[in-house]
């Protein structure tokens, strides 16, 4: 499954490439920079899996601050308001 990945990635970077007018200079850039990126995931991937390279554990966020107040709605009114409304109470 991680082969096919990579393989559709390489597929649609070629084809990007070919049909390349240099009008949408975003989406090439887009489509060939996740093809680098499943290659690196492979090529990590299978290091990781035959023991060449350990694998990266992350960590848990920290927890919230017990001091930590939550944001105050209120009703009927609509979310921009609300987000103005906490913005000049909490300055």
């Amino acid at each position: 499954m991680l082969c096919d990945f990579e393989s559709m990635g390489k597929i649609a970077a070629q084809i990007m490439v070919s049909a390349d007018d240099s009008s949408n200079r975003e989406l090439v850039f887009a489509v060939l920079h996740l093809s680098e990126i499943l290659t690196a995931f492979k090529a990590n991937y299978y290091a990781a899996w035959h023991g060449e390279k350990q694998l990266v554990r992350h960590e848990a966020p920290a927890p919230i601050s017990p001091e930590a107040q939550p944001a105050r709605l209120v009703h009927g009114s609509s979310s921009r308001e609300n987000r103005a409304g906490n913005l000049r109470e909490n300055g």
